[in-house]
């Protein structure tokens, strides 16, 4: 299988695992796992890393500004004032702002767009009253501690095959040696945090 959207490659994982690059006999398992990794970040961090161009809707509750999901670049912006399913007003450039409005510099997603001082239009409060048309996702190429941390969290689940009931053996001074669960892991936590989690209401 190919890997959709995972978060490292076999190129990088390989090698941390002692794995040859040119040995293909466990390709197809490795793949599997650098997407359930991915997957995971995806849910621990509340936020989908990788973008894809999407139509999505929303419900606004004020009419000056519109939360949004993570976006990286805008397409089309339509509202319905009628509530007929017909999204007749299209925004342009010049009546709304995306915001933080330093997002692109900081290499950060917009979650916001607000209503320009001069904008013609206003957000129409009601059930699934706006139309957004762009990519949606936290950055176009994965940030590197997210790389780091899909490479780390992959070596641990693919090593845990090897480890029965999370205990793998004796160490030399006679006692149990088990698998720290990757919740856990304070390297993983760390990069995990290069990422802010975001928080829905």
């Amino acid at each position: 299988m190919a890997i959709t959207n995972g978060y490292c490659t076999l190129a990088e994982l390989k090698p941390r695992l002692e794995i040859d690059i040119d040995d293909h006999a466990d390709d197809s398992g490795l793949e599997l796992v650098i997407e359930a990794v991915s997957r995971w970040i995806d849910r621990n961090r509340n936020r989908r890393i990788y973008t894809a161009s999407e139509t999505r809707y929303y419900s606004p509750t004020n009419s000056e500004y519109l939360v949004i999901d993570d976006l990286t670049a805008l397409t089309t912006l339509k509202t319905d004032p009628g509530f007929d399913g017909t999204y007749e007003d299209t925004w342009t450039s010049t009546d709304y702002q995306l915001a933080p409005f330093n997002a692109a510099t900081l290499g950060e997603p917009y979650t916001r767009i607000e209503k320009a001082v001069n904008g013609d239009y206003f957000f129409t409060i009601g059930q699934k009253t706006v139309e957004v048309v762009g990519t949606f996702g936290y950055a176009a190429t994965t940030p590197q501690v997210i790389r780091e941390a899909c490479i780390l969290a992959s070596m641990r689940v693919w090593k845990r095959k090897d480890v029965l009931f999370g205990v793998s053996g004796f160490s030399d001074l006679g006692t149990v040696v088990s698998i720290v669960p990757a919740v856990s892991d304070g390297e993983l936590k760390m990069l995990l945090s290069g990422v802010p989690k975001r928080i829905t209401v």
